[in-house]
Protein backbone atom coordinates (compact mmCIF):
# COMPACT_ATOMS: atom_id res chain seq x y z
CA UNK A 1 0.00 0.00 0.00
CA UNK A 2 1.77 3.11 -1.47
CA UNK A 3 -1.17 5.23 0.72
CA UNK A 4 0.74 7.15 3.00
CA UNK A 5 -1.34 7.83 7.02
CA UNK A 6 -0.29 10.41 9.48
CA UNK A 7 -0.14 10.18 13.26
CA UNK A 8 -2.92 8.93 14.70
CA UNK A 9 -4.20 6.96 11.97
CA UNK A 10 -1.88 3.84 10.48
CA UNK A 11 -2.07 1.50 7.20
CA UNK A 12 -4.00 -1.29 7.45
CA UNK A 13 -1.72 -4.63 7.43
CA UNK A 14 -0.19 -6.84 4.71
CA UNK A 15 -3.07 -8.29 2.44
CA UNK A 16 -6.01 -6.02 3.59
CA UNK A 17 -7.28 -3.28 2.05
CA UNK A 18 -5.86 -0.18 1.93
CA UNK A 19 -6.37 2.18 3.54
CA UNK A 20 -5.01 3.99 7.03
CA UNK A 21 -7.34 3.65 10.14
CA UNK A 22 -7.29 3.81 13.83
CA UNK A 23 -4.73 1.27 15.81
CA UNK A 24 -5.23 0.52 19.29
CA UNK A 25 -2.13 2.02 20.86
CA UNK A 26 -0.63 -0.25 23.78
CA UNK A 27 2.81 0.91 25.83
CA UNK A 28 4.87 -1.72 27.75
CA UNK A 29 7.85 -1.47 29.87
CA UNK A 30 9.51 -4.77 29.77
CA UNK A 31 11.91 -5.72 32.84
CA UNK A 32 14.98 -6.33 30.40
CA UNK A 33 17.36 -3.34 28.55
CA UNK A 34 16.90 -1.49 25.24
CA UNK A 35 19.74 -3.74 23.80
CA UNK A 36 18.51 -6.67 24.59
CA UNK A 37 14.97 -6.20 23.11
CA UNK A 38 15.98 -5.28 19.78
CA UNK A 39 17.34 -8.48 18.11
CA UNK A 40 14.07 -10.08 18.79
CA UNK A 41 11.54 -7.71 18.24
CA UNK A 42 9.66 -10.05 15.68
CA UNK A 43 9.83 -12.70 18.60
CA UNK A 44 8.15 -9.87 20.31
CA UNK A 45 5.66 -9.21 17.36
CA UNK A 46 4.52 -13.02 17.63
CA UNK A 47 3.74 -13.04 20.85
CA UNK A 48 1.83 -10.18 21.12
CA UNK A 49 0.09 -11.60 18.35
CA UNK A 50 -0.33 -14.92 19.57
CA UNK A 51 -1.81 -13.52 23.14
CA UNK A 52 -4.35 -11.04 21.70
CA UNK A 53 -5.34 -13.79 19.14
CA UNK A 54 -4.26 -11.51 16.30
CA UNK A 55 -2.51 -12.17 13.14
CA UNK A 56 1.06 -11.49 13.41
CA UNK A 57 0.70 -8.76 10.75
CA UNK A 58 -1.49 -6.93 12.91
CA UNK A 59 1.11 -6.35 15.53
CA UNK A 60 3.54 -3.41 14.58
CA UNK A 61 6.20 -2.27 17.01
CA UNK A 62 6.58 1.53 16.73
CA UNK A 63 9.67 1.86 18.48
CA UNK A 64 11.68 0.77 22.15
CA UNK A 65 13.68 3.16 24.15
CA UNK A 66 15.12 3.01 27.37
CA UNK A 67 13.13 4.20 30.48
CA UNK A 68 14.09 7.62 31.83
CA UNK A 69 13.98 6.20 35.81
CA UNK A 70 16.06 3.04 35.11
CA UNK A 71 18.16 2.26 32.30
CA UNK A 72 18.05 -1.52 32.67
CA UNK A 73 13.93 -1.11 31.21
CA UNK A 74 12.64 -1.00 28.35
CA UNK A 75 9.56 1.04 26.63
CA UNK A 76 8.22 -0.28 24.00
CA UNK A 77 5.00 1.40 21.88
CA UNK A 78 3.43 -1.09 19.69
CA UNK A 79 0.31 -0.35 17.62
CA UNK A 80 -2.97 -3.01 16.78
CA UNK A 81 -4.06 -2.84 13.87
CA UNK A 82 -7.76 -4.02 12.56
CA UNK A 83 -7.64 -5.70 9.77
CA UNK A 84 -10.88 -3.70 8.27
CA UNK A 85 -11.87 -0.46 9.40
CA UNK A 86 -12.03 -0.89 13.34
CA UNK A 87 -12.07 -3.54 15.71
CA UNK A 88 -15.26 -5.09 16.99
CA UNK A 89 -16.23 -4.12 20.64
CA UNK A 90 -15.76 -7.56 21.51
CA UNK A 91 -12.38 -7.70 19.55
CA UNK A 92 -11.22 -4.36 21.38
CA UNK A 93 -12.74 -5.04 24.95
CA UNK A 94 -10.87 -8.94 25.10
CA UNK A 95 -7.53 -7.21 24.01
CA UNK A 96 -7.56 -4.28 26.27
CA UNK A 97 -8.81 -6.54 29.36
CA UNK A 98 -5.98 -8.93 28.41
CA UNK A 99 -3.26 -6.33 28.76
CA UNK A 100 -4.49 -5.05 31.48
CA UNK A 101 -4.98 -8.46 33.19
CA UNK A 102 -1.48 -9.48 32.12
CA UNK A 103 -3.15 -12.57 30.43
CA UNK A 104 -1.03 -12.31 27.32
CA UNK A 105 2.19 -14.25 27.72
CA UNK A 106 5.51 -13.18 27.25
CA UNK A 107 8.67 -15.39 27.58
CA UNK A 108 10.05 -14.20 30.78
CA UNK A 109 13.62 -15.40 29.80
CA UNK A 110 13.74 -13.32 26.58
CA UNK A 111 11.57 -10.37 27.96
CA UNK A 112 11.72 -10.31 31.66
CA UNK A 113 8.29 -8.77 33.22
CA UNK A 114 6.07 -6.80 31.47
CA UNK A 115 3.83 -3.57 33.06
CA UNK A 116 1.19 -2.05 30.76
CA UNK A 117 1.53 1.91 30.82
CA UNK A 118 -1.51 2.83 28.85
CA UNK A 119 -3.93 1.76 26.29
CA UNK A 120 -5.53 4.13 23.68
CA UNK A 121 -8.11 3.18 21.02
CA UNK A 122 -12.07 4.86 20.78
CA UNK A 123 -14.43 3.07 22.98
CA UNK A 124 -12.61 1.92 25.74
CA UNK A 125 -11.23 4.13 28.75
CA UNK A 126 -7.32 4.67 28.78
CA UNK A 127 -7.36 3.56 32.59
CA UNK A 128 -6.86 0.22 33.88
CA UNK A 129 -9.97 -1.76 35.20
CA UNK A 130 -11.29 -1.67 38.44
CA UNK A 131 -9.91 -5.44 39.59
CA UNK A 132 -6.53 -4.26 38.72
CA UNK A 133 -6.58 -1.05 40.83
CA UNK A 134 -7.63 -2.73 43.94
CA UNK A 135 -4.20 -3.61 45.48
CA UNK A 136 -3.39 -0.05 45.38
CA UNK A 137 -5.76 0.63 48.15
CA UNK A 138 -7.89 3.66 48.69
CA UNK A 139 -5.85 7.14 48.59
CA UNK A 140 -5.04 9.24 51.90
CA UNK A 141 -5.76 12.85 52.70
CA UNK A 142 -2.76 15.47 52.81
CA UNK A 143 -3.11 14.36 57.13
CA UNK A 144 -3.07 10.61 56.20
CA UNK A 145 -6.38 9.87 57.00
CA UNK A 146 -8.71 7.53 55.06
CA UNK A 147 -11.98 9.62 54.15
CA UNK A 148 -13.75 6.35 53.41
CA UNK A 149 -13.50 5.47 56.91
CA UNK A 150 -14.11 9.28 58.47
CA UNK A 151 -17.73 8.88 56.29
CA UNK A 152 -18.43 5.43 58.37
CA UNK A 153 -17.73 6.78 61.30
CA UNK A 154 -20.34 9.98 60.97
CA UNK A 155 -23.08 7.58 59.62
CA UNK A 156 -22.68 5.70 62.78
CA UNK A 157 -22.98 8.19 64.83
CA UNK A 158 -25.84 9.44 63.46
CA UNK A 159 -27.09 5.72 63.40
CA UNK A 160 -27.10 5.10 67.10
CA UNK A 161 -28.59 8.53 67.41
CA UNK A 162 -31.60 7.61 65.94
CA UNK A 163 -31.86 4.57 67.43
CA UNK A 164 -31.73 6.35 71.00
CA UNK A 165 -34.51 8.18 69.79
CA UNK A 166 -36.14 5.40 68.70
CA UNK A 167 -36.34 3.58 72.13
CA UNK A 168 -36.81 6.67 74.17
CA UNK A 169 -40.27 7.25 72.07
CA UNK A 170 -41.19 3.56 72.30
CA UNK A 171 -40.67 3.57 75.68
CA UNK A 172 -42.74 6.71 76.29
CA UNK A 173 -45.84 5.15 74.28
CA UNK A 174 -45.45 1.59 76.41
CA UNK A 175 -45.66 3.68 79.95
CA UNK A 176 -48.50 5.40 78.25
CA UNK A 177 -50.55 2.43 77.35
CA UNK A 178 -49.75 1.15 80.89
CA UNK A 179 -51.32 3.99 82.58
CA UNK A 180 -54.37 3.88 80.65
CA UNK A 181 -54.39 0.37 81.29
CA UNK A 182 -54.69 1.13 85.40
CA UNK A 183 -56.93 3.66 85.08
CA UNK A 184 -59.07 1.72 83.39
CA UNK A 185 -58.78 -1.25 85.63
CA UNK A 186 -59.30 0.82 88.81
CA UNK A 187 -62.95 2.36 87.26
CA UNK A 188 -63.98 -0.91 86.57
CA UNK A 189 -62.98 -2.23 90.09
CA UNK A 190 -64.94 1.15 91.40
CA UNK A 191 -68.10 0.77 89.73
CA UNK A 192 -68.20 -3.02 90.30
CA UNK A 193 -67.93 -2.20 94.31
CA UNK A 194 -71.61 -1.07 95.21
CA UNK A 195 -73.18 -3.59 92.77
CA UNK A 196 -71.96 -6.58 94.61
CA UNK A 197 -72.71 -4.40 98.23
CA UNK A 198 -76.43 -4.47 96.61
CA UNK A 199 -76.74 -7.89 96.00
CA UNK A 200 -76.60 -9.41 99.35
CA UNK A 201 -79.68 -6.85 100.57
CA UNK A 202 -81.51 -7.24 98.14
CA UNK A 203 -81.16 -11.05 98.03
CA UNK A 204 -81.89 -10.82 102.06
CA UNK A 205 -85.20 -8.80 100.84
CA UNK A 206 -86.39 -11.39 98.50
CA UNK A 207 -85.91 -14.51 101.05
CA UNK A 208 -88.01 -12.28 103.68
CA UNK A 209 -90.65 -11.72 101.16
CA UNK A 210 -90.55 -14.96 100.46
CA UNK A 211 -91.11 -16.64 103.74
CA UNK A 212 -94.02 -14.21 104.59
CA UNK A 213 -95.78 -16.01 101.65
CA UNK A 214 -94.87 -18.91 103.09
CA UNK A 215 -96.51 -18.50 106.18
CA UNK A 216 -99.18 -17.04 105.10
CA UNK A 217 -100.04 -19.96 102.80
CA UNK A 218 -99.42 -22.05 106.20
CA UNK A 219 -101.75 -20.30 107.65
CA UNK A 220 -104.38 -19.90 105.27
CA UNK A 221 -104.46 -23.87 104.51
CA UNK A 222 -104.60 -24.40 107.95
Amino acid sequence: CDQTCTDPLTSTPFGSPCGCVFPMKVRLTLDVAPYAVFPVMTELEYEVALGTYLEQSQVVIMGATADNQNQGRTIVDINLVPLGEKFDNTTAALTYERFWHKKVPLNRSIFGDYAVVYITYPGIPSSPPYETSIGSGPSQNADGSLPVSADFASKNQKMNLRTIIIVALSSFVLLLVLVAACSVTLKWRKTRGPSSAVGPAFTSSLNKRSGIILNFSLTFFK
